[in-house]
């Protein structure tokens, strides 16, 4: 259902065709470092927030996505709100190391604006596995409208942990007795 800004503005979601991904890319149905109805990026699916897709690619170290920022993740007039794209960054970023085979929490996440992300447009976000030094993880990425414009860009440090520390951020994961559904 559209949503009316300010100013008469209008923003309409995105259609499935629109959030495809790059062709030959496999889609990603959640990924491993998600539970999927807890995440404020990509736990509301069909919400005003923010919509997101995830693809593999043909480089094991790299995730792509294509993401839409709608009403509910509004800052500046007709523009995300610059939490709600590092936000995306870092679930990206973070995403690309899990898919990478590490489990790991975000330890630092720099991130530079170079122009304002507009509502209601889809755009796409990659991050790369740059290094790998012992438990520390480094990634890059950025999101880029259809034309190439660069909109935003993140480096991260991701550290990873050991399973026994794992399990207290991550009971979802398999072994777990935890649910992922919430409770009551």
């Amino acid at each position: 259902m559209a949503r009316e800004l300010g100013a008469g503005a209008i923003v309409e979601p995105p259609t499935e065709r629109a959030l495809a991904g790059p062709a030959g890319a496999t889609p990603i149905a959640r990924l491993r470092a998600v539970a999927a109805v807890r995440s404020f990026v990509s736990g509301d699916p069909h919400g005003d927030r923010i919509r997101i897709r995830y693809y593999r690619t043909d480089d094991p170290n790299t995730l792509t996505a294509r993401v839409w920022f709608g009403p509910g993740a509004e800052g500046p007039p007709g523009h995300a709100h610059g939490g709600a794209s590092a936000a995306v960054l870092d679930e990206v970023l973070g995403g690309a190391v899990w898919e990478a085979g590490h489990k790991v929490l975000a330890a630092q996440l720099d991130t530079r604006w170079h122009a304002p992300l507009p509502l209601g447009v889809v755009m796409t976000a990659t991050a790369t596995v740059s290094a790998v030094d012992g438990r520390k993880i480094r990634v890059r990425g950025a999101i880029r409208d259809d034309a190439g414009r660069l909109h935003a860009e993140a480096e991260g440090l991701y550290v990873a942990l050991a399973d026994d520390r794992l399990a207290a951020f991550a009971p979802w994961l398999p072994g777990s007795d935890t649910p992922e559904e919430p409770l009551g």
